[in-house]
């Protein structure tokens, strides 16, 4: 949503109280979190990967990648995962009438309550965009809604991953929400990433926990 920047800019969490973008923790937990699945190659992958750290992460998917990939989705949960609500078709909140919006986490949420049905409703708007208006009712509806503390920018395709993890390894803290993407997008600079991630940062001491 915003010119890319590692970290979510400092007003924006308090325009938007209610929205998550960290969470209070004892001791040396994370939240890896992977938006725009489920992908039929690329998120058993990355199921592999966090299993191999004994990692458990959130999956904010869209709708119509669950339709598509149900039995990707019912891996997610198998591994111990949590499934989140990313909209159904990746809509923009600021692109779209507030009804139709609200229609795509309905519809999404049905869907994920449908494969895992003690889910609690929680919600990542896609682009992180989101207004007051649609804030408001999620919190009526009982939707937790997550942001992050790190957004890593797989998906740029001129990214210096070795200068972003050093970074991100030098100034994390627990409670920290870490998001990537399972997408062909996001896919090339995921994998030299995301296992580079999860050795140095296991290698800290942390965690690694669903939301």
């Amino acid at each position: 949503m915003f010119s890319y920047s590692l970290k979510i800019p400092y007003l924006y969490t308090k325009l938007f109280p209610s929205v998550i973008h960290r969470k209070e923790v004892s001791g040396k937990k994370i939240f890896l979190s992977f938006d725009d699945g489920p992908h039929p190659e690329i998120t058993p992958r990355v199921l592999t990967l966090l299993d191999k750290y004994n990692a458990k992460a959130t999956f904010f998917c869209l709708g119509k990648n669950l339709v598509e990939n149900p039995n990707i989705a019912q891996m997610i949960i198998q591994g111990g995962h949590r499934l989140g609500n990313h909209t159904f078709t990746h809509e923009n909140a600021w692109k779209i009438k507030f009804g139709e919006y609200i229609n795509s986490i309905e519809k999404t949420q049905k869907i994920i309550n449908e494969l895992n049905p003690s889910t609690e409703n929680i919600f990542r708007p896609p682009y992180g965009k989101i207004t007051p208006a649609i804030a408001n009712i999620l919190k009526e509806k009982e939707y937790q809604v997550f942001l992050w503390s790190w957004i890593l920018g797989d998906y740029k395709k001129n990214i210096h991953i070795d200068k972003v993890l050093k970074k991100l390894i030098h100034t994390i803290q627990p409670g920290d929400i870490l998001v990537l993407h399972d997408q062909p997008k996001s896919f090339e600079n995921l994998k030299i990433m995301l296992p580079k991630l999860l050795y140095l940062l296991s290698k800290q001491g942390y965690i690694f926990e669903k939301l």
